[in-house]
C-alpha cells in the first residue's frame, strides 16, 4: 500500500513485518526520555534520571523531570512509592547542590509533598534534609519556608525538628526580615512564622524562639504590615493571623510574656484587632493572645492603656469567642489597681455587672505600693 508520502511504503503482508526482539525494559536510564513509565516503575524510572550528574543531564531536562514527578505525587500510596525508592535523599542532594533556581524550587515543592506523610518526615531527617532545606532559606524562601511549615504541621514532626532548632529557629527569623515588599516576599514570611508558632508548641520552641529575638522580628513584621510596605499586600490578613498566632503560642510561657511586653508587642496586638476586625481567626487568636498575656502583672496596665477600648468592643460582640477571650483579659487586667480604675472609666458600673464581672463589683485589689518600714530593734528600743 503506497502511502501519501512518496518515501514511506507500509506493507500489509506479514512477510514485510519484523518483531521487536529488544528486551522490554533498558538495561540502564535512558538519559534523553523523561516521561512516566507505567505502573511502580512510573517514580522508579523519574528518581534514576534526576540521579544523573550534572554533566548527564541539563538544568531545564532536571527542571522537567521534577515538574513530572511533582504531578505523579498526588496520593499517600505515591508518595510512599516515592519514599520506598529513597526519593528523599535524592531530592536532598538537588537542595543541597545545585544553584539553578528552578531545579532549587522544585526540588524544595518535592520535598514539601513528601513531609505530609509520616514516613516522609523521618525519611527527610535521617537523609539531612533539614540541614539542606534551612540552607535554602537563602536561595529559596519561599519554596524552603513552605517545606518547614508542611514538616512541622504535626506532632512527630514538631518533635524530629528538636535536636534542629538551633540552626532552624534563627534562619526563619533572619529570613524574615530580609525578605522584599513583594508578594512572594509575604507568602515567604507567612510560611517562616507559622513554622515558628508550630515549635512554639514545646517549651524547648519557645525558650529557642526567646534567645533568638523571635518577638521583636514579630513586631517588626506587623509593623510592616499594620503601616509599612506591606500594608496593601493581598495576603495580609494571612500575615496577620500568621503573627498573633506566634503571639499567642510564644505567651504560653512566663518568660515569652514578659519578651512580648518588653519587644512592644502589645500596641501591636491591638493594632492588630483593629485593623483585621473583620478577619475572624485573626481576632481569635490576637485575642487570645492579650488573654495569655494579661496574667503577668507588668503587662495589665499596658493593655488597658494600649487596647482597652478594642476589648470593651469584643467584649459586647456577638460572637461568643471574642467575647470571652475578652472579658478573661479584663477580668484578669482588674486584679490591678491602676488598670480597675482605667477599666471603670471604659465601662460602666452597670455594664461591668452585666458583662463583665456577671455579679456584684469584687473588692478593689491593694495596689502594693505602700512603703512598710519594720522595727529593727525590740522592747523600749524599737525604732520604727
Amino acid at each position: 500500500m503506497q502511502s501519501h508520502a512518496s518515501r514511506h511504503v507500509a506493507s500489509e503482508f506479514l512477510v514485510d513485518r519484523h518483531p521487536d526482539l529488544s528486551p522490554p525494559f533498558p538495561a540502564g536510564v535512558i538519559k534523553d526520555e523523561i516521561a512516566e513509565a507505567y505502573g511502580r516503575r512510573s517514580v522508579r524510572k523519574l528518581i534514576d534520571v534526576l540521579s544523573l550528574p550534572a554533566a548527564e543531564l541539563s538544568d531545564n531536562e532536571r527542571a522537567h523531570a521534577l515538574r513530572v514527578l511533582l504531578g505523579m505525587m498526588t496520593t499517600q500510596e505515591q508518595k510512599l512509592d516515592a519514599i520506598s525508592e529513597s526519593a528523599c535523599a535524592t531530592l536532598t542532594v538537588l537542595v543541597d547542590g545545585y544553584l539553578h533556581a528552578e531545579v532549587l524550587q522544585l526540588s524544595c515543592n518535592a520535598l514539601d509533598s513528601l513531609a505530609q506523610v509520616r514516613q516522609g518526615r523521618v525519611a527527610i531527617v535521617e537523609c539531612g534534609g533539614i540541614v539542606a532545606l534551612n540552607a535554602a532559606l537563602e536561595t529559596s524562601p519561599l519554596a524552603a519556608g513552605g517545606a518547614l511549615r508542611t514538616f512541622t504541621g504535626s506532632a512527630d514532626g514538631v518533635k524530629l525538628l528538636g535536636s534542629f532548632l538551633e540552626p532552624v529557629v534563627p534562619s526563619l527569623a533572619t529570613m524574615v526580615d530580609r525578605q522584599p515588599a513583594d508578594e512572594q516576599g509575604m507568602r515567604a514570611c507567612i510560611n517562616a512564622v507559622e513554622a515558628m508558632a508550630r515549635l512554639s508548641s514545646t517549651d524547648e520552641g519557645i525558650l529557642s524562639c526567646l534567645e533568638h529575638l523571635v518577638p521583636q522580628c514579630l513586631v517588626r513584621l506587623a509593623h510592616r504590615c499594620l503601616v509599612g510596605d506591606y500594608k496593601f499586600q493581598k495576603d495580609l490578613n494571612a500575615c496577620y493571623e500568621a503573627v498573633a498566632g506566634c503571639m499567642e503560642q510564644i505567651a504560653h510561657h512566663n518568660y515569652g510574656k514578659n519578651a512580648l511586653l518588653e519587644a512592644g508587642a502589645i500596641p501591636v496586638i491591638g493594632g492588630m484587632l483593629d485593623a483585621a476586625r473583620f478577619h475572624p481567626e485573626t481576632v481569635r487568636k490576637a485575642s487570645a493572645a492579650l488573654m495569655s498575656v494579661s496574667v503577668d502583672k507588668e503587662c495589665k496596665l499596658p493593655i488597658i492603656e494600649s487596647c482597652g477600648s478594642t476589648l470593651v468592643r469584643l467584649l459586647r460582640s456577638s460572637d461568643a469567642a471574642y467575647a470571652a477571650n475578652a472579658r478573661a483579659t479584663l477580668v484578669s487586667c482588674a486584679e490591678h489597681l491602676p488598670a480597675r480604675s482605667a477599666i471603670t472609666a471604659l465601662v460602666s458600673i452597670a455594664d461591668q455587672e452585666a458583662l463583665l464581672f456577671r455579679g456584684p463589683l469584687p473588692p478593689a485589689p491593694p495596689d502594693f505600693r505602700y512603703k512598710v518600714t519594720l522595727p529593727y530593734k525590740t522592747g523600749d528600743e524599737a525604732v520604727a
